[in-house]
């Protein structure tokens, strides 16, 4: 599998973006991609709508390809954007002890 990075783009407001992160569905789709369910998953995910940046909202994925990201995202792709970037993680705590 390999890392994709994803600025997600909201397509709707970030109160309805807001909903339906805190709906029913959210735990759901979480259990399914730690059970291995799903065909990828998000590792992380970083949101900074509280803090003024209204539209965007950050992830890091673990697929084979994008268009798992998408089949596992589904519904969600009605409320942002998704155009994953490929990319390979540095530690830099590594790199220090390595260094």
């Amino acid at each position: 599998m390999s890392l994709y990075i994803i600025v997600h783009s909201l397509k709707k407001s970030p109160e309805e973006f807001g909903a339906i992160m805190q709906s029913e569905e959210t735990p759901q789709l979480a259990k399914a991609m730690a059970a291995g369910e799903t065909p990828a998953r998000c590792l992380k995910s970083w949101n900074p709508i509280p803090y003024g940046k209204t539209d965007t909202f950050y992830c890091l994925w673990d697929a084979d390809n994008t268009d798992d990201i998408e089949a596992t995202m589904g519904d969600m792709l009605d409320y942002v954007t998704c155009d994953p970037v490929q990319v390979d993680e540095i530690d830099w705590a590594d790199v220090a002890t390595s260094a």
